[in-house]
């Protein structure tokens, strides 16, 4: 039986496993398992990749399909950023009910994060949203904040490398105090239990 010996190179397949090579594994295995779901998705023919950004435009609670008052952020994003273009995620976004309209907007924001990775492995993303569309984005990309909410975990390395930015605003899972808040706010989020 062929032993390899200590001159023999062994790319990923080390005995016993390095700590590294199972990371390496987990990753590529975590992107084909990507690639997969993307398989089973509904692609638009004019889906193409961008070599700017690609902005996801998640709206707040009430606003009418598309990227609501967020949008104009976009806006300003792709002015700065050329070849860069902006979707609008589909999801109830509505009020009352909360809980279920926010728990589908998880679900397809993480689909159309992992699917876009997929697809475009070398575009960065950049993430936006407002109100109940700010609560998706940071239950998906951080895991579940909210007290209620079915836990999500955070976004592996495979993917969160691939975010350029998350701007959130009127996030009603925020907590104040929290070391990584920029900017004026000073109070608690809506009427979400923060944990």
């Amino acid at each position: 039986m062929y032993s390899p010996g200590p001159s023999t190179p062994s790319l990923i397949f080390d005995y016993p496993p390095r700590p590294y090579n199972i990371l390496l594994i987990l990753q590529a295995l975590t992107l084909l398992i990507g690639l997969v779901i993307a398989q089973g998705c509904d692609i638009p023919s004019n889906f193409t990749c961008v070599s700017g950004a690609h902005i996801i435009a998640v709206r707040g609670s009430l606003e009418p399909q598309g990227p609501g008052i967020i949008g104009a952020v976009a806006q300003q994003i792709m002015a700065v950023i050329p070849d860069s273009d902006m979707t609008s995620l589909r999801y109830p976004a509505i009020y009352e009910p909360y809980k279920p309209s926010q728990v589908e907007g998880v679900e397809a924001l993480g689909l159309a994060i992992w699917q876009y990775a997929a697809f475009c492995p070398d575009t960065k993303m950049i993430l936006l949203g407002y109100s109940q569309g700010a609560h998706i984005v940071a239950d998906v990309m951080c895991g579940t904040s909210s007290v209620g909410f079915p836990a999500t975990a955070p976004q592996p390395p495979i993917i969160s490398s691939k975010i350029a930015a998350i701007v959130l605003m009127g996030d009603p899972s925020t907590t104040r105090g929290q070391p990584f808040h920029i900017g004026s706010s000073t109070g608690d989020g809506g009427p979400e239990e923060a944990a």
